[in-house]
């Protein structure tokens, strides 16, 4: 759906992709766990008659751990460090995936409508941004933890990387 990002989350990620990955087990946890728990809340958020539309809510972790994917089709996207990367592209999701990709888009932005066809326009109904929110102070907690104690690890017992 929308990108959220937290500032200098980009430059804190290349920083620890020169940490080894053994010296911040705190780190990837809390991506994980502030992943379900978008995810979850998501769900609960989601219109309730939109049954199909909530089964496709996913959440999907980076092989590097510090990124993820949340949302209808998330397990069908390819992670990668460059986003315009065109020798990896998105897996085939089918097409009730992708539906369901763009549902969740039209009531979490709305749609104008089309007055040629008599279909009005659908007012915005927003859940998966506002998952976000709800999770975004206890996400940012549990990470800087997790930053911290895998940089005075890795400061104590060096990269693990030569």
């Amino acid at each position: 759906m929308s990108r959220s990002s937290v500032r200098g989350g980009n430059r804190l990620r290349r920083t620890l992709r020169r940490v080894d990955s053994s010296l911040m087990p705190e780190l990837k946890t809390a991506m994980e766990e502030g992943a379900q728990a978008i995810m979850q809340d998501q769900i609960a958020g989601a219109p309730s008659d939109e049954g199909d539309m909530v089964r496709e809510i996913d959440y999907k972790m980076g092989r590097d751990g510090l990124t993820s994917v949340i949302g209808p089709g998330a397990r069908h996207v390819n992670i990668t460090r460059n986003p315009f990367d065109t020798s990896r592209r998105m897996s085939a999701p089918g097409k009730h995936a992708l539906f369901q990709f763009f549902k969740a888009y039209w009531y979490e932005f709305g749609t104008k409508g089309n007055p040629e066809r008599n279909i009005p326009p659908q007012p915005a109904r927003p859940f998966l941004l506002p998952a976000y929110d709800i999770n975004r102070e206890w996400i940012l907690s549990r990470t800087r933890r997790g930053v911290r104690l895998a940089l005075e690890r890795a400061a104590r017992e060096g990269t693990g990387r030569e």
